[in-house]
């Protein structure tokens, strides 16, 4: 049985992706920004925004799916736009930062975002 790990599991997307590999018998973990808990055996939710949560984590993580960021759901005005791009890249930054305090790589990292090609153009400086 492989362990996976998702970020924005409990969107639209990541909630099907937890369900279908939980379904299968994998073990899911899925990072939030709140305390929640499943009626499923094979998910479990952690939620990072607590102390210490670093410890709660899995002893070995096969995948990682990075699904996380603010809502597209929002008027996309000029702060939001901004923050649909930082909380992207500071969730990014943050389990690159937790994988370098492991004495293992995940086999498998899946980063994904919704909002387009645009602002990863601009966050690399091409217009």
């Amino acid at each position: 049985m492989r362990h996976i790990l998702i970020t924005g599991g409990t969107g639209l997307v990541g909630r099907e992706l937890a369900a279908l590999y939980a379904d299968n018998g994998e073990q899911v973990t899925i990072l939030t920004r709140t305390n929640r808990s499943s009626d499923h055996k094979h998910i479990t939710y952690l939620n990072w925004q607590e102390d210490d949560w670093e410890s709660a984590m899995p002893n070995k993580i096969d995948i990682v799916i990075n699904l996380a960021g603010a809502s597209l759901s929002e008027r996309w005005t000029k702060e939001h736009k901004e923050a649909m791009l930082q909380s992207r890249i500071e969730t990014t930054e943050r389990l690159y930062a937790y994988f370098q305090t492991r004495d293992y790589q995940p086999d498998i990292l899946f980063n994904a975002s919704a909002i387009g090609l645009l602002p990863t153009f601009q966050v690399c400086g091409i217009r």
